[in-house]
């Protein structure tokens, strides 16, 4: 009957206990208090192999309430971060960028990420996007040819030169013949390369007059920003 602990109920959450079953396991099977099993289990000797059940148990459930949290936070995360992209996209839906502000930006691309050298500018990155983003304003701002481009890849022990070539050309838009020999990282040998990493693509632009006027724009943004 429900909710009467007689000797019949002990004797079988004993047994029960004795296998190796939780307190919330015996609790969900017989209907009594974990204060009352508690008292019941008080001089209860257990097996080895009854503790042992007991505490793969307990690691089972943790790693799966683990595993539950961290799909309730990433959901959390993600959510956050759809709301902000939102906002910001709201924030700036009416914002036109014209080729001078282009430039502005392409100064301060430049500025944070640019190889400083005063004959020609380059700059490498491993975000495709990035990558892109400076072959398209050197081409819409100063109607840079792919005559006047280089580019270098730095890549991993175990990726393909060839494919590698193949993926950042038709990314970046620049025919494979004004792809250079390519570096691979001997400290990566051995080790196995994540998916969707194509390697460091490195582009150089061979005008000291795009140098100078990007350096220039920098210190002018600089003085700005600085002097309020």
């Amino acid at each position: 009957m429900r909710g009467v602990h007689n000797k019949d109920s002990k004797h079988k959450a004993i047994v029960l206990r004795q296998k190796g079953y939780s307190y919330q396991m015996i609790k969900n099977d017989l209907d009594i208090p974990k204060a009352t099993l508690n008292y019941w289990f008080r001089d209860v000797k257990l097996s080895a192999i009854a503790v042992n059940r007991i505490l793969t148990r307990k690691r089972k459930n943790l790693e799966c309430q683990r595993k539950k949290a961290i799909i309730v936070l990433r959901e959390r995360l993600s959510k956050q971060t759809t709301e902000i992209h939102n906002a910001a996209l709201n924030d700036f839906k009416d914002v036109k960028l014209d080729l001078s502000q282009r430039e502005l930006l392409l100064a301060m691309l430049y500025l944070g990420e640019g190889f400083k050298i005063s004959s020609h500018i380059g700059l490498g990155n491993s975000n495709p996007n990035v990558m892109k983003m400076f072959v398209n304003f050197l081409k819409d701002i100063y109607k840079v040819n792919n005559d006047q481009l280089r580019c270098f890849l730095h890549l991993r022990m175990d990726q393909s030169d060839a494919k590698e070539k193949k993926y950042w050309s038709k990314t970046v838009g620049i025919s494979e013949k004004y792809f250079r020999k390519s570096q691979f990282d001997k400290r990566t040998i051995g080790i196995k390369t994540w998916k969707d990493y194509h390697g460091v693509c490195v582009i150089y632009c061979y005008s000291a007059k795009i140098a100078k006027r990007l350096i220039a724009l920098q210190q002018i943004m600089i003085d700005k920003i600085l002097g309020g």
